[in-house]
């Protein structure tokens, strides 16, 4: 009995022995993978950080890039159409634009002669290897919004023709090119384009609340904000309440951008992290932006961040990344958008060109 119970507490103790070396092993292998060097990506949001950027700094700052083992650098941007044209050029690897601001460069780099009159066939020179990719889209609604007096709603589209002057911030800009995009599908509209828009630079909320316009585009995210605190009482429509069926905000990959479809799968799964944190959190997501970025008014950023949740996709199934980033939902919203912007760059595409478009665009 004795020599039994003696074989028995060897065995044990080996077993405990073997367990604490397996235990010190993994901990090793732990603390080598923590050590690993983390994946660097200059990620370039399309404007100056804002509230309608608000899930890459929430990723950030709560470290869901870090658990993916990134270390992301966020860069600000001078306008989406800019960003679309750096991208394109393979000058910046991987940030935000807009779905409607690609397809212009799609458009019109394959249609360089900006002197012809009229529609031209579109005509394809561009191939995939040279084409961004869109990886995610982040607005599946169009954010740009009409802004009016309050005692000038509008309630459909001929409410149009009741105003006067439409300040717009310059004509390269996403809101002037989408409202643009909006008139053309109503030419039978009572309105003069060149005298309703004004432009009014970056200087739209004063303008309106001096009176001096009756209306002014934006984004949901900066004028209605602005106005909202300091009192000021207007109208908001989205353009996409008058059909304009554009997404908005997206992330684009450069043609010959070096990161890895690993790394951006990770990238992408952090940021959805961080716009469904903001999305259910949206308090504790204005705090995370002030602490950022000091001097912000935190109930002008948990406006703009309460207009902003409106704009992102809905949740399938309860999982949204599916939502962000199916190259079938995606292609969907590029083929919806293509039609449109082609009205107004003036250039006629057929189904067949559209499909070859979205196919070079989406993954």
């Amino acid at each position: 009995m004795k020599l039994l119970r003696s074989k028995l507490t060897l065995t044990l103790f080996v077993g405990i022995l073997w367990t604490l070396f397996f235990s010190s092993c993994g901990s090793d292998n732990q603390e080598k993978s923590s050590n690993k060097a983390a994946t660097k990506i200059d990620f370039h949001i399309d404007w100056s950080p804002g509230p309608d950027y608000i899930g890459f700094f929430v990723s950030d700052e709560l470290g869901y890039y870090a658990e993916e083992g990134l270390q992301v650098k966020i860069k600000s941007g001078s306008g989406a159409e800019q960003a679309a044209k750096l991208i394109k050029s393979n000058a910046i690897k991987i940030g935000t634009t807009t779905v409607d601001a690609l397809i212009r460069q799609e458009l019109a780099l394959e249609n360089e002669d900006g002197q012809k009159k009229g529609k031209i066939p579109y005509q394809s020179r561009i191939s995939k290897k040279n084409t961004p990719k869109i990886a995610a889209i982040v607005f599946v609604t169009n954010p740009v919004v009409l802004v009016t007096q309050k005692d000038i709603p509008i309630n459909k589209i001929e409410d149009l023709e009741k105003l006067k002057k439409i300040g717009y911030s310059q004509k390269t800009s996403v809101t002037y090119t989408q409202f643009m995009s909006l008139l053309s599908k109503y030419p039978e509209l009572k309105v003069n384009e060149e005298k309703l828009l004004e432009k009014v630079g970056w200087n739209g909320p004063q303008e309106f609340q001096n009176g001096n316009v009756d209306g002014v585009l934006a984004y949901a995210t900066d004028v209605p904000p602005e106005l909202k605190s300091q009192g000021i009482a207007f109208n908001i429509k989205r353009l996409a309440y008058f059909g304009l069926k554009i997404p908005g905000q997206c992330i684009a990959v450069a043609p010959n951008a070096e990161i890895s479809q690993d790394s951006l799968q990770r990238f992408l799964r952090a940021s959805v992290r961080g716009w469904e944190y903001a999305r259910e959190n949206p308090k504790s997501a204005a705090d995370i932006f002030v602490a950022r970025f000091p001097g912000q008014n935190r109930e002008k950023a948990l406006t703009a961040i309460n207009y902003t949740m409106e704009l992102l996709p809905p949740v399938l199934g309860g999982r949204a990344i599916p939502a962000y980033t199916s190259p079938e939902r995606i292609r969907d919203q590029v083929k919806s958008a293509i039609g449109i912007v082609a009205d107004v760059v003036g250039i006629t595409v057929t189904e067949k060109n559209t499909q070859e478009i979205v196919y070079r665009m989406v993954p």
